[in-house]
């Protein structure tokens, strides 16, 4: 198994615990108070994960700008619609939908990577297609604006990873933890004003364990697309 190839699938399920409880707050506190605080204790693990030889406030000195602030900008669409989700329909419709992010993946690394993708990949995509179908049963029950948002961010993830698998090679690491954590912050920070609400000691306990397993995940996750195809990841 290539390395990149591991460091995703822990990757994701270190993402999947940081979710579980993300879906536990319900809709007790605001979608952004919640990736606010997300992004924030997510910034812990990335204390550790600093390479030695970069330095944080090189975190600007970029060599694809515009590709880095595309990555961030998808990065913050994709946290915020899947907190929406998890927060408004069923935990595993939400997941379900959010899957077809390797669908997503697999057609942009084809179509912007010129990666080459076989018969059976495409056969196991068209698999799990029809698992979410399975799940979601459109058209026999009805769909709200959380399959609509669990949507969106497989799209805005796919695109975040696609960018992502162009730049982590080049960029520092630094710059591909920091400015996505900034961007997450500080839009975050401005649209929960109006709705903020105090989280209580152990609301804060829980989003503390769920923004540090999310930045975990990202680590890892920058570490699989620096060693593998995207549409390995």
């Amino acid at each position: 198994m290539p390395a990149g190839v591991f460091y995703a699938i822990v990757a994701y399920s270190v993402y999947s615990c940081g979710d579980a409880i993300i879906k536990g707050f319900g809709q007790s506190l605001s979608v952004f108070e919640i990736g606010f605080f997300i992004a924030l204790f997510g910034l812990i693990p990335a204390a550790f994960a600093k390479p030695a030889g970069e330095r944080w406030r090189d975190s600007f000195k970029l060599k694809h700008p515009a590709l880095v602030h595309l990555r961030s900008f998808t990065g913050v669409a994709s946290s915020t619609l899947v907190t929406y989700a998890f927060v408004t329909i069923p935990f595993a419709e939400a997941y379900s939908l959010v899957f077809m992010m390797p669908l997503f993946i697999t057609v942009l690394s084809v179509l912007v990577l010129r990666e080459r993708v076989n018969l059976m990949r495409w056969a196991m995509l068209a698999l799990g297609f029809a698992g979410v179908m399975l799940v979601v049963r459109p058209g026999f029950r009805e769909l709200e604006l959380g399959h609509l948002a669990a949507l969106c961010c497989a799209f805005f993830g796919a695109t975040t990873t696609t960018v992502l698998r162009v730049i982590a090679p080049t960029e520092k690491r630094v710059s591909l933890i920091a400015l996505p954590a900034l961007y997450l912050i500080v839009v975050n920070a401005i649209l929960m004003m109006p709705t903020f609400v105090m989280p209580s000691l152990e609301q804060f306990a829980l989003l503390a364990a769920s923004g540090s397993l999310v930045g975990l995940g990202h680590i890892l996750l920058i570490a699989a697309t620096r060693n593998a195809p995207a549409s390995q990841v």
